[in-house]
Parts: structure tokens; sequence; C-alpha cells
């Protein structure tokens, strides 16, 4: 499968990945929103750390570096709307740019209905993790 013409080495790879996780995630959500489901807290945790990644990707694009949370949700609001710079949906989100790239937490608010931690980094991987245990970068892969 042919995902951009660019996509000769790992890098570009990766972002075509990520974006096109984004693209299945968004055509999910798009489908309960006209038939009328309710996405759980969780389902909306994973959309939103995709909408992360291709955030980041889009600002090391186009200014040269990741940005932060605050940077991020100002610059890209199509991707990530205000509700959830506060924390809402069921999560509180942080972003942490490092030299190296980024990491993403999502985790659950009390009687936010959310029941699993999430963690990402620039890999574009997900984990997760159960209950009160912190999840990192050695927590299970969602699958």
């Amino acid at each position: 499968m042919l995902l951009h013409a660019g996509a000769t080495d790992g890098v570009n790879m990766n972002r075509a990945m990520r974006i096109a996780l984004c693209c299945a995630f968004m055509i999910l959500v798009a489908a309960c929103n006209r038939t009328g489901c309710k996405a759980s807290p969780g389902l909306i945790a994973i959309t939103t750390i995709t909408h992360i990644h291709v955030a980041e990707t889009r600002a090391d694009t186009e200014t040269g570096r990741y940005l932060r949370w605050t940077d991020l949700c100002r610059r890209y609001p199509d991707l990530i709307p205000p509700e959830l710079w506060r924390g809402s949906r069921g999560y509180k989100y942080t972003v942490v740019v490092t030299q190296e790239g980024y990491t993403i937490r999502a985790d659950p608010m009390p009687d936010g209905g959310g029941r699993r931690s999430f963690h990402s980094d620039d890999s574009g991987v997900i984990r997760q993790s159960w209950g009160p245990s912190p999840v990192d970068g050695n927590s299970p892969i969602l699958r």
C-alpha cells in the first residue's frame, strides 16, 4: 500500500501511518455521531491522542519542532477542540516535549467515566493501563 510518495524512510512512514490511523478513528467517530451511538470516554481519549499525534506532526513540519500542550491547542483548534484544553470528556491530557520528541498521557478524571490511562510518544504507539497502576512506555500496547 502506498501511503504517500515520500514515505521511503522510517520517519516518513511512521508519520504516514499516524495520519492513516487518525483518519480511521475520525471515520469511526463520525459514523457514531451520525448513527447516534455514544463513544466511550476511552475511545474519545484514543481518538484525541491520535489527533495530538497529527497536530504534533503538523507542528514539526511547519515549525521544525514539537509544541507543548497549550501551544498545540491554540495552534490547531481544528484537531483539538477547546473543551479538551482544560480536560473534559472524561480525561485530562498532558503533553511533554523533550529534545528527543514528545510524550502524551491521558488520565481519567474523577467521575469522568474513564477506566484506563493511556501513554504514547512520537513513535505513535499507544499504551494502556487498567486501574490504578501508572501508565508509561513499558505498559501493554493498545490492541
